[in-house]
């Protein structure tokens, strides 16, 4: 029930006028927000919504000003309803104040799930595909029913957002934004994979759902892109082998101690990531999510044109990049089968991960070939100036190099298969979706008209090593662009080259 402060020189009282908090009023309720806040990690669930239900409540009344229209709530309805004060930014401060202080720090209960083993397991899309692991059971234990991801996290990030969207009407500022954005970062780089999945869905969900899209600036796009791209690494990935030992065999100083030490070093790294890949295996999710996510917001045209071509190609990179990743740290495990077990966890293979960062990653070429502003560029007018056309040409080299890599992957896969030495799980079914999806990619690249086919004459070279490919569909659209591609841009060339004259390269 709002207080009625006596103002003086005037009669009768103001309901709802509050003063703004000074520091010796934070530091009286401050105690009283930080035992609340111990309240919401107790191993009861009762006792942590009751917590949490009051941490916030006390929140809302005391730390936000009402807005003017607010009614009075008296008994003494014969008062007229008087304006209350707007809100200060010294409340907005308090504010921030109190997510870093004392709702942040929640988070750190989630993971003492981790440490017990107890919650349920992530969720991944409808469409992942596991062709080498299995799903976990769907029985669910009490403690998971108890556990404090499962049964806290939800309200305490909606109790949280909601003062945000308050902030937001009443300040007119995104100052709190940033805070939330804030929480649901140090989920994504918490030990934990559940508690990281539950924040990339909270975050989905946040941009998409509950915050206005005139408060998504370019600083926000900004953040939330970076916070994507950095859950598609693979944390602590030691750097290959061969690039080690090729730095040790380029040192002219023949100094064999300098050398055992690199090796050693490199080993060190490389058995500390196979133990924390053991202990934190959870964390395979984080991508396959994260990817989902990505995902759902690039192919959606209201959000993709919100963030701009920009943000777009930065997301498809950061993807490329980790479906690099997750080849390179699939070969290690392999390499150590014997020290990756999960127990009942199942959590995804890097190989299911970057086979399903490849099913997206097809889907994004398919939609950049088709933007005019990027396959309308071509490299003699890409450098006469405008930051749209240098756009254009990051995003023709994006295309250049992913179409490269997913058809190297299917070359080399299908070489391991067809040789049968050692055969790892699943290959045939890896190489069976790989087919389909570099079928779907140039069957999209032989919809393209001449003009904007003959922007990328570095396929043909590509191509010629598909022809020997064991699928006969992928042989038929393979042999069908070459023929294409023959009969434009290279055709010339050839002309060229039996009459003596010199021609330009081909790039």
């Amino acid at each position: 029930k709002p207080i009625a402060h006596k103002v003086p020189g005037e009669t009768g009282a103001r309901v709802g006028y509050a003063p703004k908090p000074d520091s010796e009023e934070l530091e009286l309720w401050w105690p009283i927000l930080l035992g609340l806040s111990r309240t919401v990690g107790d191993r009861r669930q009762s006792v942590r919504i009751k917590g949490l239900v009051t941490m916030l409540g006390v929140i809302n009344q005391h730390f936000f000003a009402n807005s003017p229209t607010e009614p009075k709530n008296d008994e003494d309805s014969d008062d007229e309803m008087e304006p209350t004060t707007s809100p200060q930014h010294g409340d907005l401060q308090t504010l921030q104040l109190i997510f870093r202080g004392v709702l942040t720090p929640i988070l750190e209960y989630a993971e003492t799930d981790m440490t017990k083993g107890v919650g349920s397991a992530p969720l991944l899309s409808n469409d992942f595909e596991r062709f080498i692991t299995r799903k976990p059971s769907p029985a669910v234990t009490t403690d998971s029913k108890d556990s404090w991801i499962d049964t806290t996290f939800e309200h305490l990030m909606d109790g949280c957002v909601s003062m945000c969207l308050r902030s937001m009407d009443l300040y007119k500022s995104d100052a709190l934004v940033e805070e939330v954005l804030a929480m649901l970062n140090s989920c994504l780089i918490s030990d934990s994979g559940a508690l990281a999945v539950l924040g990339l869905r909270k975050l989905h969900q946040f941009i998409t759902e509950e915050i206005s899209k005139e408060f998504l600036s370019d600083d926000t796009w900004a953040t939330v892109c970076h916070m994507l791209r950095r859950c598609l690494s693979v944390r602590g990935l030691p750097p290959p082998t061969s690039n080690v030992a090729t730095e040790t065999k380029g040192n002219n100083s023949g100094n064999e101690d300098e050398e055992i030490e690199k090796r050693r070093e490199a080993k060190i790294m490389m058995d500390e990531f196979v133990l924390e890949e053991r202990v934190l295996s959870s964390r395979r999710y984080i991508g396959s999510c994260a990817t989902e996510i990505i995902g759902s917001l690039l192919s959606n045209n209201t959000y993709s044109q919100c963030m701009g071509l920009g943000w777009y190609l930065f997301l498809t990179t950061g993807l490329g990049n980790g479906i690099y990743e997750w080849e390179a740290a699939a070969k290690i495990m392999d390499s150590h089968a014997e020290l990756d077990q999960n127990g009942s966890s199942h959590p995804p293979h890097y190989l299911e991960n970057a086979l399903y960062g490849r099913k997206w990653m097809t889907k994004f070429l398919l939609h950049l070939i088709s933007r005019e502003d990027v396959m309308g560029v071509t490299s003699s007018n890409a450098e006469e100036g405008g930051n749209s056309k240098r756009t254009a040409s990051v995003a023709q080299n994006l295309i250049k190099d992913q179409t490269e890599s997913i058809l190297n992957a299917l070359i080399a896969k299908e070489a391991v298969l067809s040789g049968g030495k050692d055969t790892k799980k699943g290959a045939s079914t890896e190489v069976k979706h790989l087919t389909a999806l570099v079928n779907q990619l140039l069957d999209g690249y032989n919809k393209l008209d001449d003009n904007h086919l003959f922007v990328m004459p570095w396929l043909c070279p590509k191509l010629s090593a598909c022809i020997q490919s064991n699928d006969k569909d992928l042989r038929s659209i393979v042999h069908i662009l070459v023929q294409r591609m023959f009969n434009g841009p290279l055709s010339d060339k050839m002309k060229s080259a039996k009459s003596g004259t010199p021609t330009l390269q081909a790039t």
